[in-house]
């Protein structure tokens, strides 16, 4: 259906540019530097469709999230931090810690070509804390509590199967891998 299609293609350039304009303040996008703030971009990389922002304000924007994010806590990323680089504490959600964010922003990290060792680091902080200190690597809840690492709600949440997306961008990133992949689209 190119009718539709086109349609389609239209609102994309136009949702893009309003992302771009409303949104981008020069270090990130929003007011807050929030950890989902590119989970638009994380989708479609994982599914080749390229593009939501300009690359060059994608990646300054995940440098800024693992800039700013990642200090507050010993057990994730939080989930917001204030323009002056200070825990979001408007809201329960913002200052703590989702792990199923966690997992897809790593993921987003790393087929955006950033550091694996580094990356890993981060997504180990999560699983450590679930698996090793509250014990309780089958039942993952939504939101974690940044200063105790307890479990706040959302037993078994199905967001954090994002986990499965790091391996997921790190074949994408091998070239022997993505080869493969790439060879199985066609059977």
């Amino acid at each position: 259906d190119f009718s539709f299609a086109n349609d389609c293609r239209e609102y994309f350039i136009k949702g893009s540019r309003s992302f771009d304009r409303e949104l981008w303040n020069g270090e990130y996008f929003g007011d807050s530097c929030s950890l989902s703030q590119l989970n638009g971009q994380w989708y479609a990389d994982l599914l080749g469709l390229g593009a939501i922002a300009e690359k060059h304000k994608v990646q300054k924007a995940l440098s800024n999230i693992l800039k700013r994010n990642t200090r507050h806590s010993l057990f994730g990323m939080v989930n917001s931090t204030l323009p002056d680089g200070s825990l979001d504490l408007s809201h329960n959600h913002s200052k703590n810690i989702w792990i199923g964010m966690n997992y897809a922003f790593i993921s987003l990290c790393l087929l955006r070509g950033f550091s694996l060792t580094d990356l890993l680091k981060e997504a180990y902080k999560v699983w450590d804390n679930v698996a090793n200190i509250q014990k309780s690597a089958w039942n993952q809840p939504d939101m974690v509590d940044a200063e105790t690492g307890q479990f706040l709600f959302g037993d078994f949440y199905y967001r954090n199967m994002a986990i499965w997306a790091i391996p997921m961008a790190y074949a994408k990133r091998n070239k022997k891998t993505a080869a493969i992949l790439k060879s199985l689209r066609s059977v």
